[in-house]
């Protein structure tokens, strides 16, 4: 796992990615390089996005195949794999929330006036 050096106490947060497509490194902490690894998934990350959006279709370049989303299967990105994660939920943590989303989609909502 690639850590920014800000990203401890903030964990994996929202446009955490933009640091790495964008290739502005620590842009919260001063400007010290990627390390080798990260400039690897920083070049990565961009030319699957900008296949994307050229062609709609993130795959080619000699890049490992990037499967179509099918709602089931968690993906992660990482230099020279993009795989499946089997334990997601228990590594995020999401048993909490979907103990709770069943309530929360049927739960009265507020009437506007």
């Amino acid at each position: 796992m690639l850590r920014l050096p800000f990203s401890r106490a903030l964990g994996a947060f929202h446009a955490s990615e933009l640091v790495y497509l964008f290739q502005r490194p620590w842009v919260l902490s001063g400007d010290a390089p990627f390390t080798p690894a990260q400039q690897a998934l920083a070049n990565t990350l961009q030319d699957y996005w900008g296949a994307f959006a050229r062609t709609g279709d993130p795959n080619g370049g000699g890049r490992p195949l990037w499967p179509r989303f099918d709602g089931e299967t968690p993906l992660t990105l990482s230099p020279h794999r993009i795989g499946t994660t089997p334990d997601f939920v228990q590594r995020h943590r999401c048993a909490f929330w979907d103990a709770h989303a069943d309530t929360a989609a049927t739960s009265e909502q507020p009437s506007s006036r």
